[in-house]
């Protein structure tokens, strides 16, 4: 409805994706967004000659889940995108958060019934990430473009009260290691970097805004968690386990599931108010889930 200010927009997965005779038959204004770094165009109709563009730097999106969050990635997308959108002369933006990426899991019933949807990537939620969003905005107040590692550390400082010294070493603490896990040889130095992380973590008292400052931590401890789970899922799907082994692992399991009730706990706190206590409930049980069905096997073989 052009006459009330709204179009229609369909998505094409990138700038190259949409033939030539779409744009001719959709109309001539563009909407280009970087999602993941990725320029991605969507066509809505308005008039018949002019393009008009306008941009949405996607604040997160994939690979972020619980376990992970690819600070660097993101803060890069600000970087790149939103000069590179002014100088193209695009006409205004629309900002975007793809916790999902759209991408789902199904419970099936005969003949592909769909019973139920689950979301395959389960990440922190928005209320942990007030310092990507001062990104963006900073972003848009400045002509140049914005460097991230400079960011961090001023807002480090202006927000919890670090020196720089201490501000530099939040950066450091955000680009460790966000990497997915592909094989389990990977494992042992991305958890020494995050192990390292977390102890320059651990250095720092921030003087204000401390409830922001624990999403920050708690972040990081659920990475550590995430993959100390790994190293023993590791040992658990390798020829060196069997039933008679199956007790060298019990503790380690029992061990991370009391320090899951207690990161349950913290995310609870934290989150209260920002998210549904059904949802809180959810993304607590959705970080354990795999845990506790490994430990109800080992403890059952043994």
């Amino acid at each position: 409805m052009p006459s009330a200010g709204t179009y229609t927009c369909p998505w094409a997965s990138n700038k190259y994706s949409l033939p030539k005779r779409a744009i001719g038959f959709l109309g001539k204004t563009l909407i280009r967004t970087p999602l993941s770094q990725l320029r991605v165009t969507s066509t809505c109709s308005t008039q018949d000659k002019e393009l008009i563009f306008w941009g949405a730097p996607a604040i997160r999106s994939h690979p972020d889940n619980w376990y992970t969050i690819d600070w660097l990635k993101h803060f890069n997308n600000q970087l790149d995108f939103i000069p590179y959108a002014r100088k193209a002369g695009y006409k205004g933006i629309i900002m975007t958060s793809w916790s999902t990426s759209g991408v789902y899991g199904y419970n099936w019933d005969t003949n592909y019934e769909v019973i139920n949807m689950h979301p395959m990537r389960n990440v922190y939620p928005l209320s942990g990430f007030r310092i990507l969003i001062a990104a963006y905005a900073q972003s848009l107040k400045q002509e140049e473009a914005l460097n991230p590692q400079v960011f961090v550390s001023e807002y480090a400082q202006k927000r919890f009260g670090f020196s720089k010294e201490d501000g530099d070493k939040l950066w450091k603490i955000l680009i460790a290691s966000p990497q997915l896990i592909k094989n389990a040889n990977e494992i042992d130095t991305i958890y020494q970097s995050v192990k390292n992380a977390k102890k320059i973590m651990s250095s720092l008292t921030p003087k204000y805004n401390k409830n922001e400052f624990k999403h920050l931590r708690l972040m990081i401890d659920l990475r550590l968690f995430y993959l100390n789970f790994k190293k023993i899922e590791a040992f658990y799907e390798s020829d060196k386990y069997s039933p008679s082994t199956a007790y060298t692992i019990i503790p380690e399991l029992e061990k991370l599931l009391k320090e899951s009730k207690i990161l349950d706990k913290r995310f609870s706190n934290l989150n209260k108010g920002f998210l549904y206590p059904n949802e809180i409930k959810e993304q607590n049980s959705v970080r354990s889930e795999k845990l506790i069905k490994i430990y109800e096997i080992v403890t059952k073989s043994k």
